[in-house]
């Protein structure tokens, strides 16, 4: 009789001795046997030699910077990003972003790399927004239209199941929170809900 087993793709009876993030369980349910060679064997695809900057690093620098950003916002003032505060949000956004970039300059020499980096910045450099701005500023703005609605941004990179980790059903899972808000009502000042974000700047897994 044909059986199949883990080194087909069958890794189910890994999972009780594992602890699965949300990007390996989505690995798993896209592709088995990927998951099996990569999270199991700890093989990698040969690097492809680019001189083009890839959507997954420009991703990672996004990311990085909207950390480093929510985390100093957080720490220095306890209200949302409102249009009343919106000039110092942009300037510690721009501060965040050039900490960031400034060290990609030094270690990378893509093709594009300015053009990239400078759509990545506009509009956080100057007051009013321009006609095309970078993500960033796209971020800022959003938060203003979110601020109206009770949001208020608590943490950030808020880690689970790292020390204990958490149970789903037999599968144990643990993994990192981008950003906590707390939903305030607007006329009586009371939280009435949290929300928990996940930032992507690709496609939805």
């Amino acid at each position: 009789n044909l059986q199949f087993g883990p080194y087909d793709g069958m890794v189910g009876s890994f999972f009780p001795s594992m602890v699965l993030s949300e990007s390996a369980l989505n690995h798993f349910a896209q592709c088995p046997q990927h998951f099996l060679f990569q999270r199991l064997f700890h093989l990698e695809p040969l690097d492809e030699i680019t001189e083009e900057v890839e959507r997954s690093e420009m991703g990672s620098y996004v990311h990085e910077i909207l950390q480093i950003f929510l985390e100093d916002w957080v720490r220095l003032s306890p209200a949302a990003i409102a249009e009343g505060n919106f000039d110092d949000a942009r300037l510690l956004m721009l501060n965040a972003a050039k900490k960031v970039l400034q060290k990609q300059d030094k270690a990378i020499e893509y093709v594009m790399w300015d053009h990239k980096r400078d759509r990545l910045l506009a509009g956080l450099e100057e007051k009013e927004s321009p006609v095309r701005p970078g993500i960033l500023r796209k971020f800022l703005e959003f938060e203003v239209e979110k601020a109206r609605r009770g949001f208020v941004p608590r943490k950030a990179e808020k880690q689970f199941g790292y020390e204990t980790p958490v149970h789903l059903g037999a599968t144990k899972i643990r993994g990192k929170i981008d950003r906590i808000d707390e939903i305030k009502d607007r006329e009586f000042g009371k939280t009435i809900g949290m929300m928990f974000f996940d930032y992507k700047t690709g496609r939805v897994p």
